[in-house]
């Protein structure tokens, strides 16, 4: 008679005779150390689940900032012709209360709450529409491509439909108080402010359009501003990758970057002549890099950061030329040589010619290849990019403009051989009709080239006793200003910097800081020139050249001038880097897609 099946002895695993029973296998399992080690793993992975879901939940079942969010929503449908009311209001009052101010009490002023009522009531003129705001907003084509193509909303949360909030006797009363108190507060701090807030929280919902602000408002604000928005993007980026809507992207050409950027912070904060604020700063330059690494890494995103720096410069441009042929509104009319730097002429963007140069040898390069791309605007673009190039002249940085023309040469025939037709002829052209130049321009030109040349090699003379004496570790990122005097000839100690972005380096951080930097710069142009080969993208091709046209521009003029000491041109700098390395790395997604695609293609046709 068969046994029962439940009376047949139960089988037994390998493990477990090895060990010689079920009992003595589990107690040894438990007691492991790998078990141990799986069930802590286990455990904080359980704990930082926890955590993302609490964060999750803040800002999901937060009820304040659901109220916000409400209040905010229910903005966009207030009636325009409030808002344009309490404008004009504004502008006004705050001109009536600087006249009886100045006039009447004699009360000092400054001409800036003038410009700013001004500004106020000419901008009053858009808002006198019966629609709402957010139909105001459909309607026009400059807010339309602002909130939507630029900041990135989404279309169909901002919705037409009809005005929801009137109230023009507030409106009148709010702004009649801003404008009387314009002795105390600029007019133009309240709409801003207001503004302002609605952009962070904007970046706090949509990250990536930060990234998008900082490319556009980098020349026009100060860099405290700069600071506060790039780390409330990079926050806001973190919390979003925490919440696992976003993802951290990483590979070689971030290894350098990231090892240059902790090196020279490192150095800047642990040198004698270093400080907090200044490493602080610098910081904002390694994340300017990350944040077009990993937010701008879609398309669309791309090109609304490339279209945000590229309109930057057209109006820097725009503003230099008019302060160069008419004056500053201090001036106007009587003064001419605004463009230098004992003077105010760019002191509202840069305040330094030298800086306003790397500025546009760094910006004009996109829109010299938004002209290239094609498309209707292609004029547009061409006209916008030879203001750039003559305010670049006007800037008598006669080694930056014999950069820019180096290199994007160089980068014009690497875009396309078909241009070396049109190029070399032209160069030569060019050439041979210097003959041509009026002397005042030649002889303008001959001469700052020879006082240039005379400063820079005087103060060279200094670097190199420097350099002589700390050449492998250097003096300390950030101390030259305190150690070069010691070491400079007479009449050159108070040179700012080494007139030499290689010599600055080298001065301070010694030759490991010098060929890190080399690294850096040798593997982004050699990751973005291996995916140039593989891009069918014509527009996708547009960007990697025109970072690249930039970068080398920059590294030539970097030979006669210490760019990178100031640190809006360094986040500019990293942010180029940042927009050539992710049109590169989509490249080299977009190429392994296809082939993987074309793999499987083929082996489903085998």
């Amino acid at each position: 008679m068969a046994k029962n099946s439940a009376d047949k002895p139960e089988k037994k695993g390998v493990l477990p005779r090895i060990f010689g029973s079920y009992g003595k296998a589990d107690k040894v399992l438990k007691e492991s150390g790998t078990a141990k080690l799986c069930e802590k793993l286990n455990s904080k992975k359980s704990f930082i689940s926890r955590a993302r879901d609490a964060v999750s939940r803040v800002f999901t079942e937060n009820k304040v900032k659901n109220a916000v969010h409400a209040f905010l929503y229910k903005l966009l449908y207030i009636r325009t012709r409030d808002i344009g009311i309490y404008l004009l209001s504004t502008g006004i009052y705050a001109a009536l209360e600087y006249f009886v101010m100045r006039f009447a009490f004699s009360r000092d002023i400054g001409m800036n709450v003038v410009y700013a009522a001004a500004a106020m009531t000419v901008l009053s003129l858009f808002f006198f529409s019966g629609r709402s705001l957010a139909d105001t907003v459909h309607k026009s084509r400059l807010l339309s491509f602002a909130v939507f193509d630029l900041i990135g909303a989404d279309k169909s949360k901002i919705t037409e439909g009809p005005v929801k909030i009137r109230n023009s006797s507030i409106a009148l009363l709010l702004g009649m108080a801003t404008g009387l108190c314009s002795f105390l507060l600029n007019p133009a701090a309240v709409p801003l402010t207001v503004l302002s807030v609605i952009l962070l929280i904007a970046v706090l919902y949509l990250p990536e359009s930060g990234a998008v602000m900082i490319a556009a408002v980098l020349p026009f604000v100060r860099e405290r501003v700069t600071l506060l928005l790039c780390g409330f993007t990079f926050a806001s980026y973190m919390l979003k990758t925490v919440r696992r809507k976003r993802a951290l992207r990483f590979s070689l050409i971030d290894v350098s970057v990231m090892l240059l950027g902790a090196v020279t912070l490192l150095g800047r904060v642990a040198s004698p002549g270093g400080s907090s604020y200044d490493g602080s700063l610098y910081a904002v330059c390694i994340f300017a890099y990350f944040l077009c690494r990993n937010l701008l890494c879609r398309k669309e995103w791309l090109y609304r950061a490339f279209s945000a720096a590229a309109f930057s410069c057209v109006v820097v441009s725009s503003v230099g030329l008019f302060f160069y042929l008419f004056g500053s509104p201090e001036t106007i009319f009587s003064s001419r040589s605004l463009f230098s730097d004992l003077t105010v002429g760019m002191s509202m963007f840069f305040g330094s010619s030298s800086v306003l140069a790397a500025y546009l040898l760094l910006s004009s390069p996109l829109l010299l290849y938004l002209t290239l791309s094609g498309g209707k605007k292609r004029l547009a673009y061409f006209i916008a990019y030879s203001f750039s190039l003559v305010s670049l002249v006007f800037t008598q940085e006669v080694f930056a403009v014999f950069a820019a023309l180096l290199g994007n040469f160089i980068v014009i025939l690497l875009y396309s051989k078909k241009a070396a037709v049109v190029v070399i002829p032209s160069v030569t052209a060019a050439v041979a009709a210097a003959v041509l130049i009026p002397p005042v321009v030649y002889n303008t030109a001959v001469n700052a080239l020879k006082t240039q040349s005379a400063y820079i090699g005087s103060v060279w003379s200094g670097v190199w006793r420097l350099i002589g004496r700390e050449w492998f570790s250097g003096a300390g990122v950030g101390s030259f200003r305190f150690v070069y005097p010691v070491y400079a000839l007479p009449g050159y100690g108070d040179a700012p910097d080494a007139q030499s972005m290689y010599l600055q380096i080298m001065s301070e951080g010694g030759v490991l800081l010098l060929l890190l930097f080399f690294a850096a710069a040798a593997i982004f142009i050699s990751y973005c020139v291996s995916n140039l080969t593989k891009a069918a993208d014509k527009k996708l091709r547009c960007v990697v050249f025109a970072a690249l046209t930039a970068v080398i521009s920059l590294l030539f003029f970097g030979v006669t001038d210490s760019v990178l000491t100031d640190n809006r041109i360094c986040t500019m700098l990293f942010f180029v880097i940042g927009l050539g390395a992710a049109s590169a790395e989509i490249i080299s997604e977009k190429t392994e897609y296809e082939n993987i695609t074309m793999m499987y293609t083929e082996a489903l046709n085998e």
